[in-house]
């Protein structure tokens, strides 16, 4: 996601999203206990799970697949649990903030494929 940088009521909310996202990671992280070892950070966890995701559909767009994110993160997981299967975490709710997002970027690309069109003259 590119953003043009004097933005600040985007970026916040962006900011509110990504926190939303990476809140329902570390959940998910919380929820499975003693499967991952005490001594990882959750919270920072939840940040590269995030990262790495939103990395895999930068990567998908390009490459027409997923996978390779996916697989990354299941070999990850495997390797903390020592080889367990794994169990889903139970979705989350759309908040007011993912939405917002959603909008304002959308409008914003609206906005910047407006102004890259190239004008017809009457």
């Amino acid at each position: 996601l590119e953003l043009h940088e004097p933005d600040p009521p985007v970026r916040a909310l962006l900011a509110a999203n990504f926190d939303g996202w990476t809140q329902a990671i570390e959940r998910c992280l919380n929820d499975a206990g003693s499967r991952i070892p005490k001594d990882v950070n959750r919270r920072e966890l939840a940040s590269f799970v995030l990262a790495t995701m939103e990395g895999g559909v930068m990567q998908a767009r390009t490459h027409r697949t997923f996978d390779a994110a996916v697989n990354g993160l299941r070999d990850y997981f495997r390797r903390l649990d020592g080889g367990a299967g794994t169990r889903r975490c139970a979705p989350r709710a759309r908040t007011k903030a993912t939405s917002a997002v959603k909008s304002e970027v959308t409008r914003g690309r609206k906005k910047s494929i407006r102004s890259a069109s190239p004008r017809r003259s009457a």
